[in-house]
């Protein structure tokens, strides 16, 4: 399995006008549980996913989190289940619109696909969307954004939701695998004075996503 090229973090940040963080390292731990199926290799796999998203934060000059802050990061324990195949439905009718952000500016997406999830008994589904700055863009031309939120919210998680990312390329054969323990908060989480785009309306889930990052420890 060929694994995907990661994304440029910083020059991401930029483009968007910090208005979200992005997806961190690109390992692909998918991989083991479809060819190997070995859980536990999966579950390190996270763990490692998760230890280069915290070197990012120190290493990036335009991140919100520094080193002494590392310890505030919050995740739930990694778990298999939440790594999820779904079906989808390419919608390429769909017009570009408005995303308001938590600091009342515009971003203009347009909705790419939904995707459509069966978890064990309960079925779900989120949108996912183009950016319409970055998809002129050839280095991030396949990049896919999911923003949402869920039942967690609040209590748990951040109260303005979580993103994933994900590329064109996923979409195959009528199927995408997302993996929500790789769910991570915008920066708004961390800081005030960034511009998180809100999730929309369609992707309100009335279900809890116990997986991924939890809200972050340090008062702000």
């Amino acid at each position: 399995m060929t694994m995907n090229k990661p994304f440029n973090k910083t020059a991401l940040t930029f483009l968007i006008s910090i208005s979200c963080s992005i997806a961190f390292g690109q390992t692909n731990c998918p991989e083991f549980i479809q060819e190997n199926q070995d859980t536990l290799g999966y579950l390190d796999c996270i763990k490692t996913y998760r230890k280069n998203a915290k070197n990012e934060f120190i290493t990036d000059v335009k991140s919100p989190i520094k080193k002494k802050d590392i310890d505030y990061l919050d995740y739930y324990q990694p778990i298999a289940e939440w790594l999820l195949l779904g079906k989808y439905k390419l919608t390429p009718e769909e017009k570009p619109i408005e995303f308001t952000t938590s600091s009342g500016t515009k971003r203009q997406y347009r909705q790419y696909a939904i995707i459509y999830f069966q978890k064990e008994d309960c079925s779900f589904e989120l949108a996912v969307y183009e950016s319409e700055s970055l998809k002129a863009n050839p280095e991030y031309a396949d990049y896919i954004f999911l923003p949402f939120t869920d039942l967690s919210n609040e209590e748990e998680t951040y109260g303005g939701g979580r993103y994933m990312e994900l590329k064109t390329g996923d979409f195959k054969n009528n199927q995408v695998l997302v993996d929500f323990n790789k769910t991570y908060n915008p920066y708004c989480a961390y800081s005030e004075g960034y511009n998180c785009p809100i999730p929309p309306e369609k992707n309100r889930l009335k279900i809890k996503i116990e997986a991924g990052e939890k809200n972050f420890k340090k008062p702000h």
